[in-house]
């Protein structure tokens, strides 16, 4: 099982319409309690989230596997979920101690773990933030033509120079600076569109 996405022709990845932070996760964890469904909306909606958030903790070769753990613990405590509190930092706690745990078992010391302590509820806040802000951001690069958005990968995501882009994709440094200038415009205009009321 893996955190379901689609894929536009040109490679980018499409998440569903919903995410982190919308008005479902209270209902749809109060739903956990009964219907089976649910985890399944659960693992659609914040499975990419949690996943982000593993490879940090334990590597993206490990990542998946933990996933799985954390969805199917959090199938079995389901009926500890308080529906009155947002859903997104009590999946990314379990997810925290199954990272934990999974990093225990593959060594014994404990040197490994220091940074690893229980997060507190801001920087659980700002992680989910963070990561739904990168999601719109993914959205809109994708609707950049093909050399804008490498362009703007290679210097924001890889932070390549405008003279190291140049080379990597092979073309002046003068159709760089334009394909950024330009790519930047139309991001702007695709993340905060001009009020035609």
């Amino acid at each position: 099982m893996s955190p379901v996405s689609t894929a536009s022709p040109d490679g980018v990845p499409r998440l569903p319409d919903r995410g982190p932070g919308d008005a479902v996760g209270p209902a749809l964890g109060a739903r956990l309690a009964d219907d089976p469904d649910a985890l399944t909306e659960c693992y659609e909606l914040y499975g990419t989230m949690v996943l982000a958030y593993l490879r940090r903790l334990v590597g993206r070769a490990d990542a998946e596997d933990v996933l799985q753990q954390v969805f199917l613990d959090l199938w079995r405590s389901r009926s500890r979920y308080d529906p009155s509190r947002p859903l997104e930092p009590w999946i990314i706690s379990i997810a925290h101690k199954r990272a934990v745990d999974h990093l225990r078992r593959q060594t014994r010391r404990d040197a490994s773990l220091v940074s690893l302590t229980e997060p507190d509820q801001a920087s659980t806040d700002r992680f989910v933030e963070d990561f739904a802000e990168a999601q719109v951001i993914g959205r809109a690069l994708g609707e950049l033509s093909t050399e804008q958005r490498e362009t703007l990968v290679l210097a924001y995501f890889n932070d390549l120079t405008q003279s190291q882009i140049a080379g990597r994709m092979n073309v002046p440094l003068g159709t760089v600076k334009a394909r950024s200038q330009r790519g930047l415009r139309r991001l702007a205009t695709i993340l905060v569109p001009e009020d035609r009321s």
